[in-house]
């Protein structure tokens, strides 16, 4: 399954996109660049991620190759980690165990679409400002 990672905010909020069919299967093009930028961010910023499984077609078959292949920042500057589920009931509960293997001190949070995310990280950081 393809992934597509992005800065919806540059530094800031990071996009992790998992789409179409089987999740872990090898596909990570951009990933490589992505986790240096990541490493590389501002350091005193906190840094958000966004995991959207919204547009998975088929039930992952491990768990453990979707949360190696998920971008996250050992560092302090860790932000909160909002996981966009979708409507599919498989991936919902997908989304709540996958959320269990995200470091237990990162704050997360479930909602149904991208705007839901965008929306929960505004009120919960001023300096996100990307609509």
């Amino acid at each position: 399954m393809p992934i597509e990672i992005s800065w919806q905010q540059p530094g800031r909020v990071l996009y992790q996109r998992f789409y179409d069919a089987d999740i872990s299967e090898n596909r990570t093009s951009g990933q490589p660049g992505f986790s240096q930028q990541f490493a590389d961010a501002e350091s005193e910023a906190l840094i958000h991620v966004i995991i959207d499984l919204g547009g998975i077609t088929e039930t992952p078959s491990s768990l453990a190759d979707v949360r190696k292949r998920i971008l996250f920042s050992d560092a302090q500057n860790s932000g909160h980690v909002v996981i966009v589920r979708g409507t599919n009931p498989v991936v919902r509960h997908y989304a709540l165990t996958l959320s269990q293997m995200v470091r237990n001190e990162t704050p997360n949070t479930f909602v149904d679409t991208l705007d839901e995310a965008m929306q929960y990280l505004r009120e919960r950081d001023t300096t996100v400002t990307v609509e």
